[in-house]
C-alpha cells in the first residue's frame, strides 16, 4: 500500500535512549540521551531523490482479528522527494510547502533529522536514520539535569510541547476534589523539580523519582512523604515487533473498548508494586486520599494511577 503524507513529528518528552535494552546499561539523568518512540524502515534513491518511509502494520482486521507486522503481506509505504544541502534536509510531498530538517551526527541520509519547529533545544523531536535502513521516530534530550529541564518546559508553556502540559494537568487534576476549580498557576506552585531525578508534587507530599531508565523501559519510585515508596515500571512497545503488537491487542480486548483498535493507545506496558507488597500502590493511594488537601471525591483506580504516572513522565509520546 502506498500512502503519500507529509512527515509529522509528535510533541513529546523523552526519558530513555535508543537501542536495545539488553545491550546497554542504565542512563543517567545528568547526561544527554535519546529515546525511540517508533520503529520503521526506509529506502532512498539518490538518482531521483525518492525517499520511502516503510511503516509496520499493527491493526484490527475485517473479522476483528489482529494483523501484525509478521501477518501483513506488505507494510505501509510513505513516499516523498527529499533533498539535502549544507546540513538541511528538504522534504517535499505534493503541492504543499516543503518541510526542512537540520541533519546532525551522520552522513546523509543517516543521522539525526531534527525538527526545526521545536522551540525547546534541550528536549527535541526528530528522526534517527541508521546505516541498517532503520528510520526511528525519536526524542532527544541534550542537557545535564533532566528533571529540572523537563519541569522548565511546563513553565514556558511551549505550543510544540502541548501534550506534555496536558498530561501534567490531567495527573494533577486527578487528586483535586470535583468541586475544586483548576488553576495553572497554583499547579505550578504545587510542583517542583528537586534535582535531576526527582519531581515533587503537593509541597513534596508526593515525590516521583526516575530510576533504572534504559532504551525502552524504566522504573519510577513513587513516595508519599516518608511513609511509603512504591515502584511503577514501564516498557515501551513497538508496532515493529510482532510480540509487542500482540500484547497491545490483548490489552485492547481486555479493555472491552467499543472503539476500533489503535496500537498507539496501548504503546506501553505497566507494572506496579513494592518491597514484598503487591498492594503497595493501593495503600499509597488510600493514604493520599486521607492526606490534607489531597482528598478527591471521585475514586482513583490503582491501574489508572500507575498509567497516569507513566503518562506524566512520557506523556505526549503518541
Amino acid at each position: 500500500m502506498i500512502k503519500k503524507i507529509a512527515f509529522a513529528l509528535l510533541p513529546a518528552v523523552a526519558l530513555v535512549a535508543c537501542g536495545d535494552d539488553s545491550s546497554s546499561g542504565i542512563f543517567s539523568m545528568s547526561d544527554s540521551f535519546e529515546m525511540v518512540l517508533e520503529k520503521a524502515k526506509y529506502s532512498y534513491n539518490k538518482k531521483d531523490s525518492t525517499f520511502n518511509r516503510i511503516e509496520p502494520v499493527c491493526k484490527e482486521g475485517t473479522l476483528h482479528n489482529l494483523v501484525g507486522p509478521d501477518d501483513a503481506k506488505e507494510w505501509d509505504t510513505l513516499t516523498y522527494k527529499v533533498h539535502e544541502h549544507k546540513g538541511i534536509v528538504t522534504v517535499k510531498n505534493g503541492p504543499g510547502d516543503p518541510v526542512n530538517y537540520n541533519v546532525e551526527d551522520g552522513d546523509f541520509p543517516t543521522g539525526f533529522w531534527a525538527d526545526p519547529d521545536n522551540d525547546s533545544k534541550k528536549i527535541q523531536g526528530g528522526f534517527r536514520l541508521t546505516k541498517k535502513k532503520m528510520m526511528n521516530r525519536v526524542i532527544r534530550y541534550d542537557g545535564s539535569c533532566f528533571m529540572k529541564d523537563y519541569y522548565s518546559v511546563f513553565r514556558k508553556n511551549l505550543p510544540v510541547l502541548q501534550n506534555m502540559n496536558d498530561e501534567l494537568r490531567s495527573f494533577y487534576k486527578s487528586f483535586l476534589p470535583e468541586d475544586t476549580k483548576f488553576d495553572d498557576e497554583q499547579m505550578l506552585l504545587d510542583i517542583s523539580a528537586l534535582n535531576c531525578e526527582e519531581l515533587a508534587l503537593f509541597d513534596a507530599l508526593l515525590i516521583l523519582r526516575l530510576e533504572d531508565f534504559r532504551e525502552s523501559s524504566g522504573n519510577i519510585k513513587v513516595s508519599f512523604g516518608k511513609k511509603r515508596t512504591c515502584d511503577v515500571g514501564f516498557k515501551i512497545r513497538y508496532a515493529y515487533e510482532q510480540e509487542d503488537c500482540e500484547a497491545a491487542f490483548a490489552d485492547y480486548q481486555a479493555s472491552k473498548s467499543k472503539e476500533k483498535f489503535n496500537f498507539n493507545d496501548y504503546f506501553f506496558d505497566v507494572t506496579y508494586g513494592g518491597d514484598n507488597d503487591d498492594y503497595c500502590l493501593d495503600h499509597l493511594i488510600l493514604e493520599l486520599k486521607e492526606a490534607e488537601g489531597i482528598a478527591p471525591s471521585k475514586s482513583v483506580k490503582t491501574a489508572d494511577f500507575a498509567r497516569g504516572i507513566v503518562n506524566l513522565m512520557i506523556g505526549g509520546l503518541k
